[in-house]
């Protein structure tokens, strides 16, 4: 069962049987930075793109990358280049925020690669890369600039969101939490607290696949008092979108390993 707070669902809890644990990735908590002066891919869709659009469904085919950057021009010339390569992609979202436009800065556009769609919000709100104006497909891939997963990993997580995990949050970075009464309140754990449980109900949007709607759901006015609890405290963004996903559809996240710096 979930744990709940004011008689709401917080999120499922998955149990995770004796001996099929699965692997927490050591980049959990220790992401892999790194800055390589490469120039962004310019807009030109590879062969699986133009053949997914042919063929009448390009937007089940593919997906959208949602890079939430901050002023590190560096990282976010990388993650471009790499989250170009992956050959589903659809286009790549860059979701500026910061409160100083000065600071603002795109990838170059000069190699070959799906088109990016660069927003730039001048307001440094973690509820900005959730906003869903302007996306074509049903399955968007959340990652911050830090963060690169191996496009063959990638592919194989997208396949199983497809295959039946639509409506949930599939990702690489877990974290588990629980109403605590003893405690009055709560609790909050990763790597050794998931391991030990063998339980975890949250999927961090670091790194995950989610479906469109559930954008559209955390951006409605019905859940402006999540919103606005998350530039409050300006954190926790991962667990009211887990809070969405969980009380909308009652469905828990899937945890998926794979290379991950």
């Amino acid at each position: 069962g979930g744990a709940r707070v004011d008689g709401h669902v917080v999120t499922p809890v998955v149990e995770i049987e004796p001996g099929r644990a699965r692997r927490v990735s050591d980049a959990d908590d220790h992401a892999g930075r790194r800055e390589a002066p490469r120039p962004a891919p310019a807009p030109r869709p590879n062969l699986l793109q133009e053949m997914s659009r042919i063929m009448g469904h390009g937007l089940l085919e593919l997906y959208t990358v949602v890079i939430n950057t901050y002023p590190r021009p560096a990282l976010l010339e990388d993650a471009v280049r790499h989250w170009s390569e992956c050959p589903r992609v659809e286009s790549i979202r860059v979701v500026h925020s910061s409160s100083d436009p000065t600071l603002v800065s795109d990838a170059p556009d000069d190699t070959p690669g799906p088109p990016r769609v660069y927003h730039r919000i001048f307001s440094d709100s973690l509820n900005n890369r959730f906003r869903p104006e302007g996306i074509r497909t049903d399955a968007t891939l959340h990652v911050d600039d830090d963060v690169r997963v191996a496009c063959a990993d990638v592919e194989a997580a997208f396949e199983l969101w497809r295959s039946g995990a639509r409506h949930t949050i599939v990702g690489w970075f877990a974290r588990v939490g629980a109403a605590s009464p003893r405690r009055g309140g709560a609790w909050y754990g990763f790597g050794p607290a998931i391991r030990w449980s063998r339980r975890l109900n949250i999927v961090l949007t670091k790194a995950a696949f989610v479906h469109v709607e559930h954008l559209v759901a955390y951006s409605s006015s019905r859940l402006r008092g999540l919103r606005d609890f998350v530039d409050a405290v300006r954190n926790c963004e991962d667990i009211a979108m887990a809070f969405t996903i969980a009380n909308q559809t009652g469905r828990p996240p899937l945890l998926v390993t794979g290379r991950v710096r």
